[in-house]
């Protein structure tokens, strides 16, 4: 879903980014374009890789943890 509402948000910008640095889709080059709707790595290591996502997902769950917790008395108050 994500990568839809990007692509249409995005679409004009994306084509003329393709345009002019001269990109086919479908190439290997087209992966500078595609990173914006998935995970295409540009790092020198998994490691790198494996951390920057480990930490986005706890991010996440932190936040998610957060706001679902009833013993959250901000939340609690006010559920929608």
């Amino acid at each position: 879903v994500a990568a839809g509402v990007n692509l249409a948000l995005f679409s004009d910008s994306i084509a003329q980014f393709e345009a002019s640095n001269n990109i086919i889709r479908g190439s290997i080059e087209s992966i500078a374009s595609a990173s914006a709707f998935g995970e295409y790595w540009s790092v020198s290591s998994w490691g790198r890789a494996f951390f920057a996502e480990a930490f986005g997902t706890a991010m996440l769950a932190f936040v998610i943890f957060s706001l679902t917790n009833p013993k959250n008395e901000t939340t609690a108050k006010s559920p929608h």
